[in-house]
């Protein structure tokens, strides 16, 4: 695949619902992944970068700085957010009668979020490792002489995963063929040798 110039379009967005095990002992966070879903009706995302930067003076200046990444926050836009997403994402629970209901108690989880930007040569394609979505706002207009689309948008956070510190992947034209054509088919594995 050649290089992309540009980049435009949002598409096959996907969550995947995390499982963080701290163990007694050794000490240490891990993290697996259920089957990722697809999320339709996507409209935009919208990240900023989140850092900590600390700054030492000496000799009367900036002598030395460090810049922490801690992720990012930022906004997903969808048209709808599907009634088995607020269930599974959001903790929301089915009656006898099969209302969905919200309550005080409901725990949020964290995702894998797994989307791709379109470019002029092929697409890159992201996968987010620990993302906190919000629950949308509940808006609507009553209906004039044309019909104006309503989208529910997300708020989020992109953290660190907390066993190995790691952000996010892209899978772009320098990723393995199989491992690109693959890439929604489970959270990405991440090998360094």
């Amino acid at each position: 695949m050649a290089n992309n110039k540009v980049k435009f379009g949002l598409k096959n967005c996907h969550y995947a619902i995390a499982t963080e095990t701290y163990s007694e002992s050794t000490g240490k966070w891990t993290t697996t992944y259920a089957t990722p879903k697809a999320l339709a009706g996507s409209v935009s995302i919208s990240l900023s970068k989140e850092v900590a930067e600390n700054i030492f003076y000496a000799d009367d200046s900036a002598y030395y700085s460090t810049v922490k990444n801690n992720g990012y926050t930022g906004s997903y836009e969808l048209a709808k957010v599907m009634s088995s997403a607020l269930e599974e994402i959001f903790g929301q629970k089915r009656d006898d009668n099969d209302f969905l209901v919200e309550s005080i108690d409901d725990k949020t989880k964290y995702v894998a979020l797994m989307f791709e930007i379109n470019g002029d040569q092929s697409a890159t394609k992201y996968c987010l490792f620990r993302v906190q979505l919000q629950k949308p706002n509940i808006e609507a207009d009553t209906t004039g002489e044309s019909v104006e689309v309503k989208t529910e948008t997300c708020d989020l956070t992109v953290l660190p995963r907390l066993d190995d510190g790691v952000i996010l992947c892209r899978a772009d034209e320098s990723t393995d063929s199989t491992a690109y054509a693959g890439f929604y088919n489970a959270v990405p594995t991440l090998e360094f040798t």
